[in-house]
């Protein structure tokens, strides 16, 4: 069972990386790109999934540390 419960951390630390740097790269990078090219259908999207995995971020912060 203990072994399941670090597994479990490891895999959670995991993803809020991945997302951690995604969401790094969508507001350091793509949503001004889309700004530059105008794309404001694009810019809406990326807006609106940056906030989406804030959401995660702060739910996976949570739960790792319980």
């Amino acid at each position: 069972m203990s072994r399941m419960l670090k597994d479990c951390k490891y895999n959670n630390v995991k993803i809020l990386h991945e997302i951690s740097c995604l969401t790094w790269f969508i507001d350091k990078h793509a949503k001004t790109q889309a700004q530059n090219a105008g794309d404001k259908a694009c810019e809406q999207l990326l807006e609106k999934l940056y906030d989406d995995l804030k959401k995660y971020i702060d739910q996976l912060e949570k739960e790792i540390c319980k």
